[in-house]
């Protein structure tokens, strides 16, 4: 405002000021201060004759090309705010000069700082996010850049990169302007993604990152740099930029579950839950599910456990046609017998959240799956092996998590089903810890879930019900 009310002398007299503000480097005051006053001069300039604007575009140019590349971690913030007040509601073409010095501030040569790109990115990103699609000609100009840095050495500027890509995605997103000669949605990033992908889930499954080589080290930082950008971008409401390329980074999701390193692994998951719960169409559904099919093939436990993920959350997320809910429902089911208990434990959360949208003949097929109970004193025959014993332990383990994924479906109503479903798990005794552990919190989350339901309850359980309740659950707390 004082830069548009007084003019160009407001220069002399802010200038020297300004310039010792921006020395203290370390002063984060004084570095808020000083982009307040930078971007206020700028936008300010607007007011003034074309030749005094000019003027003054020449000597931000020349300030903040010294400032920027200087500028200390703390005090990021604090320009990239002041870039984006600068070009708020600006057409670009009338700033390119600030479009130039953006571009220039990310390096690729092999040693540059990672503080240093990382502080590029961002500068970058402020003006992205201003500029939207306006930005096209400076999106397409630091896209090589961003791709490269997207699997760089330090996390930090990885995770910056694919932030920085999404906003990319979102310029060179064609308008919707009905004309013949528009591209497909999001045809430029697609262009360098597809083939990505299936080239670094190939050389993951070539070569397993446990090794500490350089050439580890490296895939590692590609995979993990995309795997961000995807997280971003929906994260931020950017699916149909990426919906298209969803189903061939699906099968990388899943295999990087079963990393030795866990931080690595978790990036993994998160992508695979935010891609999972974030289809743009059904036929991207319909991908996905034929990915997940595939992979509760793997030897791999934890691959299986991210495959009943992948069908949860495309559960949830939005009501399934009749074909593919019962894909989904053939998907789960088999996993309740899985080996691995952590699979089945998936397989049971996975089926509750399925059926409650389900047919009443499938509810009512997994509760007739309940086990009936053992008669005290009886024990194995001697001649069963130890892997039939196991076997046997998995399938009633297996009919134990039917019939518990079915009293969870219901956490806010009380059918009339209800009651002889939780009693018929109280009343098995004599059971393996594992099944025991499994009914008792299976009775103790139907407890909670129904607390303000429970006279309900006392009124119309008998008291044989309530006291095999009781005797399961024990006493009861929020935390239990």
């Amino acid at each position: 405002g004082l830069a548009r009310a007084v003019g160009p002398a407001v220069v002399a007299a802010v200038w020297g000021p300004l310039t010792t503000a921006i020395e203290a480097k370390s002063d984060r005051e004084l570095q808020c201060t000083a982009a307040e006053v930078v971007a206020g001069l700028h936008v300010g300039s607007h007011a003034w004759a074309p030749s005094d604007t000019g003027v003054m575009s020449a000597k931000l140019s020349e300030l903040l090309s010294a400032t920027l590349p200087a500028t200390e971690p703390g005090s990021v913030d604090f320009w990239a705010m002041g870039l984006r007040y600068m070009v708020c509601n600006r057409d670009p073409r009338r700033t390119p000069w600030l479009s130039k010095l953006a571009a220039s501030l990310t390096s690729t040569a092999p040693d540059a700082k990672s503080s240093d790109i990382s502080r590029g990115l961002k500068m970058q990103q402020a003006l992205m996010m201003e500029y939207a699609w306006r930005g096209l000609p400076l999106a397409r100009e630091v896209a090589l850049g961003s791709n490269m840095h997207l699997g760089g050495t330090s996390k930090t500027v990885r995770e910056e990169a694919g932030r920085g890509l999404v906003l990319i995605a979102k310029s060179l997103l064609p308008r919707q302007d009905g004309s013949a000669q528009s591209p497909s949605t999001a045809t430029e990033i697609s262009s360098w993604l597809l083939p990505l992908l299936p080239q670094l889930h190939t050389a993951y499954l070539a070569a397993p990152l446990d090794a500490t080589t350089q050439a580890g080290l490296e895939l590692k930082g590609k995979i993990e740099g995309v795997l961000y950008f995807l997280i971003h971008a929906l994260r931020l409401g950017h699916g149909r930029a990426v919906g298209g390329v969803l189903p061939a980074a699906l099968p990388l999701m899943l295999a990087v579950q079963d990393a030795s390193d866990r931080e690595f692994a978790q990036v993994g998951l998160v992508a695979l839950q935010l891609a999972s719960a974030s289809v743009p169409h059904p036929a991207v559904a319909a991908a996905l599910v034929t990915q997940a099919e595939a992979a509760l093939s793997s030897e791999s436990w934890r691959v299986r456990r991210a495959a009943l993920t992948v069908a949860g959350e495309l559960a949830h997320a939005a009501p399934l046609d009749a074909p593919l809910a019962a894909r989904v429902h053939a998907l789960v089911d088999p996993a309740l017998g899985d080996v691995q208990i952590e699979v089945r434990q998936q397989a049971s959360q996975v089926m509750a959240g399925l059926l409650r949208s389900a047919p009443p003949a499938t509810l009512q097929a997994m509760l007739a799956r309940a086990p009936k109970g053992r008669r005290r004193g009886k024990v194995a025959a001697p001649e069963a092996s130890e892997q039939d014993r196991a076997g046997a332990l998995v399938k009633r383990h297996a009919k134990v998590l039917a019939v518990a994924a079915a009293i969870l479906s219901t956490p806010t109503e009380l059918p009339e089903w209800m009651a002889d479903a939780v009693t018929s798990l109280c009343a098995l005794n004599d059971e393996d810890p594992l099944i025991r552990s499994s009914i008792t919190k299976a009775v103790g989350e139907f407890r909670k879930s129904h607390e303000d339901m429970w006279p309900q309850v006392r009124m119309t359980w008998t008291e044989d019900q309530l006291r095999l309740v009781s005797e399961s659950s024990g006493t009861q707390s929020y935390f239990s």
